[in-house]
């Protein structure tokens, strides 16, 4: 008689239910990413997917873990590799990194910065960049900066008056974030109301660029895409009163 071949473990079909789904991401979009078409290609049925996962929005939740935790990867080995300890490279490095990361897979940057994010129980949710794997690299990079740097940044007036309540809660958050990956004690006098919001302004103005290149929607076409974000970092520089350091 001809025996059945085992069932994988859940561990491993969920991890290949994943693996199956991110193919299909990278090759057809988010779009393409269906129940059915993921039970094709491992040769089961459907509903079969629902041992592993509650619906589909809790399949592609994982998955987008899946890549957040690949590109904190990527852009930790751009910090690495940038060798400098004057904060100011290795900051570069990540956005350099975040950059080269997004145009190589623009499917995966679609689903994670371009999609409305639902939880594993299909409620919306926010972004909050502050609780993802890339997130922290970017915050623990930029407060190497201001660690090491006098930086020239925006007095606590500046924050607009109807903004100041989301700036505050976002400061919190960050400061609850520092606190529990920095060694040393933490000053929280160098994180002021101003560097929040301008942390927000920068990462809003880095994004923008970044998306309008993974969508071809740029508004100035130019021959060397390279040079034009790194103008747009050392103008930051500028702005920081770091240009020295670019």
């Amino acid at each position: 008689m001809r025996q059945t071949p085992p069932r994988p473990a859940w561990s491993d079909m969920s991890t290949e239910i994943r693996q199956t789904a991110r193919a299909l991401l990278s090759g057809y979009g988010a779009d393409g990413v269906t129940l059915r078409a993921i039970a094709r290609e491992l040769g089961i049925t459907a509903p079969a997917l629902y041992r592993y996962y509650r619906s589909h929005s809790d399949l592609l939740e994982h998955l987008r873990r899946d890549i957040c935790t690949e590109l904190a990867a990527e852009l930790t080995a751009h910090i690495a590799a940038a060798g400098e300890e004057n904060g100011l490279d290795q900051f570069f490095a990540a956005l350099r990194g975040f950059r080269a990361w997004s145009l190589k897979h623009p499917q995966e940057f679609a689903l994670v910065f371009a999609s409305r994010r639902t939880d594993v129980a299909g409620s919306a949710t926010p972004l909050d960049e502050a609780t993802e794997p890339f997130g922290r690299v970017f915050i623990t990079s930029v407060w190497q900066v201001l660690s090491v740097h006098h930086v020239i940044v925006p007095p606590d007036e500046r924050v607009p008056h109807a903004l100041r309540p989301d700036v505050a809660a976002f400061r919190a958050a960050l400061l609850e974030l520092l606190a529990s990956t920095t060694e040393e004690g933490l000053d929280d006098t160098k994180l002021t109301m101003g560097i929040a919001y301008l942390m927000v302004q920068y990462w809003t103005r880095i994004f923008g660029h970044v998306t309008l290149e993974v969508f071809g929607n740029v508004p100035m076409p130019t021959a060397d895409p390279d040079a034009w974000f790194d103008a747009m970092l050392t103008d930051i520089a500028h702005e920081l009163g770091l240009a020295d350091g670019v």
